[in-house]
């Protein structure tokens, strides 16, 4: 217990000192409650290089990984219910992390795991109107080697209502 929170002690530490330095600032979102924080792309784009350096990159993204499967797990109970309006916010403020993770679980040709968000934010593309996007997804998993049945079932049902709430009614 002492060591997780002297861990969050000092994350705490670094962040504070990121925001009093203005490499980080508050970004606006939906929900007071969940507030979110982003880099200057600069700062972004040079800590990516320092992380790759490291050989730390693949393990920050798959904590990242592990967020959004968690995240979109919940989101696919939400979108569906008295919270959807929440979710739908949520999802969209999460949505670069959702790209993120998805370039990278195809990169690392994991396809169950990226399959299962997409799934998971079936309502959140259908909502919003972001069908092609979710098309591309689909293909984008479904075009990498051995991929999963179970996984490409669930490719070829999102895929098919994407398709089909475009009016593509053949290829749906």
């Amino acid at each position: 217990a002492d060591r997780s929170s002297s861990l969050l002690d000092y994350t705490l530490s670094v962040v504070a000192g990121l925001i009093d330095k203005s490499l980080l600032h508050r970004a606006e979102t939906s929900t007071a409650a969940r507030p979110q924080y982003r880099m200057l792309e600069t700062v972004r784009a040079y800590a990516a290089l320092e992380l790759l350096a490291a050989g730390e990159r693949d393990a920050a993204l798959e904590g990242l990984a592990a967020y959004c499967a968690r995240e979109a797990g919940a989101a696919r109970t939400g979108l569906a219910g008295p919270s959807q309006v929440e979710w739908l916010d949520r999802v969209r403020d999460d949505l670069e992390n959702y790209r993120a993770t998805l370039d990278w679980l195809i990169e690392r040709e994991r396809a169950a795991d990226a399959a299962d968000i997409v799934w998971n934010l079936l309502f959140f593309w259908l909502i919003r109107a972001r069908g092609t996007e979710a098309l591309q997804w689909c293909e984008r998993v479904r075009q990498l080697p051995q991929v999963p049945a179970a996984a490409e079932a669930k490719l070829l049902v999102a895929g098919s209502v994407m398709s089909y709430t475009q009016g593509q009614v053949p290829q749906a």
